[in-house]
């Protein structure tokens, strides 16, 4: 019995908030790969560019890892999550503060072999 390996990349600790991130990661979900990289190539979002990369490097992955065509690969999910957030305080008037947190985010992009019927 054939054993089923996986294809994915992971980024943790990116400086932009996860519901910037979701959209985008659910427009890629079940595309080609090929498909996925020029929307993300030519979408202006600064999430586009991250998620580009993360493809990018999941490709060569599996390319170089365990000698699969690029052309026979599909984007099979994208698992966006929350990471750790820096506390941030802003003074103001009368010996207070305001608490800012940003947000950063993990990404992680799973990628599998079509099946061709």
């Amino acid at each position: 019995m054939e054993e089923k390996k996986i294809i994915k990349s992971k980024h943790a600790g990116i400086d932009l908030s996860s519901t910037k991130i979701m959209p985008i990661a659910r427009y890629i979900r079940g595309k080609t790969v090929s498909d996925a990289l020029a929307f993300l190539h030519f979408n202006e979002k600064k999430a586009s560019g991250i998620i580009y990369h993360i493809v990018k490097s999941a490709i060569a992955n599996g390319v170089s890892n365990l000698k699969i065509d690029s052309q026979d690969l599909y984007v099979k999910d994208v698992v966006v999550g929350p990471g750790k957030s820096r506390k941030w305080r802003r003074y103001r008037g009368k010996g207070s503060m305001n608490p800012i947190l940003r947000r950063t985010s993990n990404v992680t992009v799973v990628l599998d072999v079509k099946e061709n019927k």
